[in-house]
C-alpha cells in the first residue's frame, strides 16, 4: 500500500487556496497574486480559488499569448539595462558619498585650487621687479645684483613651500556647487 498513488478527483467546485495552485502550475505564490491583480485567475474568495477555473484560464492566458522568442529577449535585455541603471546609481551615490566625506575631489575642483596656487606664485614673481628694484639701485657688480635676485626668490620659494592642503577649501566649493552651507554639515 505505500507504494500507492494518491489520486485526488477536482471537479468545478473543488477550492484551494494559492500556495496549492502555485505547486499546481509550477509559479511562485507572490505570480499568483500578480495574475491575480491582472484579472488572469479570478479568486472565489479572498485567497482561495476554484481549480478548476485556475487552471482553465491560466491555459487560456498562455495560449492567447503565446510568448516567443524576441519576448524573451526583449525581456532579459530589460532586465540586463534595468540591473546596469541601478548599478550606476549605486556607483554614483558611493562616488558623491566619499565627495561629502571629503575622500574624493572632482578635477574641476582640483584644477581650480590649482589654478588659484599658480595665480599667486604668478603674483609673487610680477611682484619681485618692484621688491628688489630700490636694493639693486646702488649695486655696482652682477655677483651683488645675482645675489639679491636670488635671496629674493629663495623667499618666493619659501612663501610658497609654506601652502598646505586645507580640506575646506574643498568643501566649500563642494557646497557651493550643491547650494549647501557650511551649516547643514554640522547639523
Amino acid at each position: 500500500m505505500a507504494d500507492e498513488e494518491k489520486i485526488v478527483t477536482i471537479d468545478d467546485e473543488s477550492i484551494t487556496d494559492k500556495a496549492s495552485i502555485a505547486r499546481i502550475l509550477g509559479l511562485s505564490v507572490r505570480r499568483i497574486e500578480q495574475l491575480a491583480q491582472d484579472g488572469v485567475i479570478v479568486p472565489v474568495v479572498r485567497g482561495k480559488y476554484a481549480i478548476g477555473d485556475t487552471i482553465r484560464r491560466y491555459i487560456k492566458k498562455l495560449t492567447d499569448n503565446p510568448v516567443d522568442e524576441e519576448d524573451i529577449k526583449l525581456d532579459k535585455n530589460r532586465r540586463i539595462a534595468e540591473t546596469a541603471i541601478k548599478a550606476n546609481k549605486a556607483a554614483m551615490a558611493k562616488i558623491q558619498l566619499a565627495e561629502m566625506q571629503g575622500k574624493m575631489y572632482r578635477e574641476e575642483d582640483i584644477a581650480a585650487v590649482t589654478e588659484d596656487l599658480i595665480y599667486a606664485f604668478r603674483g609673487a614673481l610680477m611682484a619681485l621687479p618692484g621688491r628688489i628694484s630700490m636694493d639693486l639701485v646702488g649695486i655696482k657688480t652682477a655677483a651683488e645684483a645675482a645675489q639679491i635676485v636670488q635671496a629674493e626668490t629663495h623667499k618666493i620659494m619659501r612663501e610658497l613651500a609654506q601652502y598646505e592642503y586645507d580640506p575646506k577649501v574643498y568643501q566649500a566649493r563642494i557646497n557651493a556647487r550643491n547650494q549647501l552651507s557650511d551649516s547643514d554639515y554640522d547639523e
